[in-house]
């Protein structure tokens, strides 16, 4: 069964309305912190028998197995994991069931998605820094939303 988690996670963010047409494109990055790909103008993210496929509006796939896949990004980041100054200094760390989410700007919201596209988790804490519980098993992606940017974890539980 084939699930559209980036028409679920851009619905929930409302990065389709932004005026920047950098929002369609996507990073991949390794669980290393380095560059895997990038798809330019993206249609629809699938998540299917454990690969993560990005389609764009026209052009050639790209597939990526999950088990590879650290972290997938609106915006490009460096080799240390930061893009843009306005991204700088957003983290997500899981520690046993608690995950603890940093920015230098304010996080708007946090939204956790199993690999089947479920929202499993929600939190919108109006703060620079964040924990919440999670309590499903597994990979799970952590969108964090703040101050007009968006980052994306694949986290392990």
């Amino acid at each position: 069964m084939k699930h559209n988690i980036l028409a679920l996670t851009l619905a929930g963010l409302g990065l389709m309305a932004s005026v920047s047409a950098s929002a369609k494109d996507v990073y991949v990055y390794s669980t290393t912190g380095n560059e895997m790909g990038r798809t330019d103008n993206v249609k629809q993210i699938v998540f299917d028998n454990g690969k993560i496929t990005i389609v764009p509006h026209s052009g050639e796939k790209a597939d990526y197995s999950l088990a590879d896949v650290g972290c997938v990004s609106f915006k490009y980041l460096d080799l240390n994991g930061i893009s843009a100054p306005e991204a700088a200094g957003i983290t997500a760390a899981l520690n046993g069931g608690t995950l603890s989410v940093t920015s230098d700007s304010v996080i708007s919201e946090i939204r956790v998605y199993n690999t089947a596209g479920s929202l499993t988790g929600y939190c919108a804490p109006s703060a620079c820094r964040a924990t919440m519980k999670i309590d499903t098993r597994g990979v799970s992606f952590v969108v964090v939303n703040g101050d007009g940017v968006s980052r994306t974890f694949k986290i392990a539980r």
